[in-house]
């Protein structure tokens, strides 16, 4: 598998190369991948660098990002009760300006 057929080129950047996605901007310095991805390390590897010649080839696979979590609502309502809970929490037992600890606070009373 080519790394055309994936949507994928390398180019020339200045003194090293990068690896790019056609169908958009997104690209990534090469070495930065892995450090035997130096432009002269893939060139002793794999040959001196050619630019493409322009063959179409017809993509089999593409990578699309899909979000990690499928129900990020209940994940988020989560979060949003812990929170509140953690806050209803110090609220009841503030934390102690002495360092001790907690101490209770007195439920009505201003602070």
């Amino acid at each position: 598998m080519s790394l055309a057929e994936i949507g994928i080129e390398v180019r020339l950047r200045g003194n090293g190369c990068i690896i790019k996605d056609r169908h958009s901007k997104t690209a990534i310095k090469a070495s930065r991948l892995d450090r035997n991805f130096t432009k002269s390390k893939l060139e002793a590897r794999l040959s001196f660098y050619q630019k493409s010649i322009g063959l179409i080839v017809n993509e089999k696979e593409r990578y699309i990002a899909r979000p990690l979590h499928k129900h990020r609502g209940e994940l988020y309502a989560e979060y949003r009760a812990a929170i509140s809970g953690r806050k209803k929490f110090m609220r009841i037992f503030g934390k102690s300006r002495t360092g001790g600890g907690y101490k209770p606070v007195p439920i009505g009373t201003a602070r």
